[in-house]
């Protein structure tokens, strides 16, 4: 394979360039040589805010499975809130990054972060999902979703320091590591 052509479940381009950045990494070019990535719209039923691993885990799959066409990868792409004991708010929010390969799913997540507690709150209530509940608590007043934009809420919270870009970054490249071994037994 003298590239890897890749296809993201979504045209954010925030999502996107996180999952061209991951796989820009010189590890990957030495086994497939040119990598390119292309965000796609996808059809996939709308999970609101997901709550639960299995529902974020869930949203990824139909992400990357929706995606695969005319390519040798897709990657979907989903954040939600996991139960997490101990946090202030009982969860934290992941994204988890689903790279399909035709025939199997690699599963990868990122860091999790907490919300603040009304942010929190209104999300479990099902009002709707964070970049809603960051308007409508006046938390946010830019027109748009606030994780389409650069940096996302986590780069909001975090004035910058953990990008959303980086977030996704890391859960693709957690998922690319059985990928990656895939193709490399297979070569041998």
């Amino acid at each position: 394979m003298d590239e890897l052509k890749v296809k993201v479940g979504s045209q954010n381009k925030v999502k996107v360039n996180g999952v061209e950045d991951a796989l820009s990494d010189n590890l990957y070019r030495k086994v497939w040589g040119l990598v390119s990535v292309e965000g796609v719209s996808v059809d996939v039923p709308e999970f609101g805010h997901p709550v639960g691993i299995v529902n974020v885990v869930e949203g990824a799959k139909a992400r990357a499975l929706a995606a695969f066409e005319d390519c040798d990868i897709s990657v979907g792409l989903e954040s939600g809130m996991i139960e997490c004991p101990g946090a202030m708010t009982g969860y934290l929010e992941t994204t988890i990054g689903c790279i399909y390969d035709g025939e199997e799913y690699f599963v990868g997540m990122s860091a999790g972060f907490e919300w603040p507690k009304d942010v929190a709150k209104y999300i479990l209530a099902g009002k709707g999902d964070a970049s809603k509940a960051f308007k409508d608590l006046g938390l946010f007043g830019d027109e748009g979703k606030l994780g389409a934009q650069e940096g996302g809420v986590i780069g909001f919270l975090s004035e910058g320091l953990m990008p959303r870009e980086t977030h996704i970054k890391d859960c693709v490249q957690t998922a690319m590591i059985y990928f990656k071994r895939k193709v490399i037994a297979a070569r041998v």
